[in-house]
């Protein structure tokens, strides 16, 4: 009986796959300096993966911000692996490091999440950096040459 009991206790720091994933979203304006920041809690579709088309369809809903478009600057995957065995060393060490937990995505597909120590869920996330657009300043317009004879004319030599 005791036994389940120190299992309850427990229980949260054992690993356990990921349902839900935080999604900070950056802005940056043109000066360089944040201007924004958001965060939300998303719910994945399928534990410990964000799909592309999920990343895709948070990008298209967020590019915009008080009417200035956005793109993307880099997008940035936090997920925070810690063996349950390894938890008593970390809290006990004074140094930590949390780049090695941070990797950015080369490559817009899909994001495959490891298991976490369920006490340490709400750290994994999805960092979205945007910065702002600059509205085009070309003002020229495009001339297109074309011949309006597309046949080329024989010259008629008269003898």
């Amino acid at each position: 009986m005791e036994n389940v009991n120190d299992d309850k206790l427990y229980e949260m720091f054992y690993a356990g796959s990921i349902r839900t994933i935080q999604i900070n979203c950056v802005y940056i304006n043109s000066n360089k300096s944040i201007v924004k920041s958001e965060k939300s809690l998303y719910l994945l579709k399928n534990e410990n993966i964000i799909t592309r088309e999920e990343i895709v369809q948070i990008i298209k809903t967020r590019c915009s911000q008080n009417d200035v478009n956005h793109n993307v600057f880099s997008i940035l995957k936090y997920n925070f692996v810690l063996d349950p065995r390894d938890v008593v060393n970390f809290l006990e060490s004074k140094s930590f490091q949390s780049d090695i937990y941070l990797t950015p995505l080369k490559r817009l597909e899909d994001v495959l999440f490891d298991d976490t120590i369920l006490f340490f869920h709400d750290m994994n996330e999805i960092i979205i950096l945007f910065y702002e657009t600059k509205p085009s300043l070309n003002k020229t317009k495009r001339v297109y040459i074309t011949n309006p004879h597309k046949k080329t004319h024989k010259n008629v030599t008269k003898l």
